[in-house]
């Protein structure tokens, strides 16, 4: 996850620092690393929580559906 996060600020500098175009490879690159480690890791984490199997799939389904109604509300 650190890692992760160090991939996506470096992305950051480097795209805002660049003087050409090719810097975009790295940018790019360093984004990718980011949104892997962002999106991936929380999923193996929050079944590691479960104590069994047979608890897994309520991990799953609270990790997948309790974010989703702070980040889809309508704005008004």
């Amino acid at each position: 996850m650190s890692i992760g996060a160090l991939g996506a600020a470096l992305s950051a500098v480097i795209a805002w620092q660049a003087r050409s175009p090719a810097w975009f490879y790295a940018v790019f690159l360093l984004e990718a690393v980011a949104i892997v480690a962002i999106w991936t890791i929380p999923l193996a984490l929050s079944v590691s929580f479960a104590g069994d199997e047979t608890e897994r799939p309520l991990y799953v389904g609270l990790a997948n559906t309790l974010p989703a109604p702070p980040q889809y509300s309508p704005q008004r």
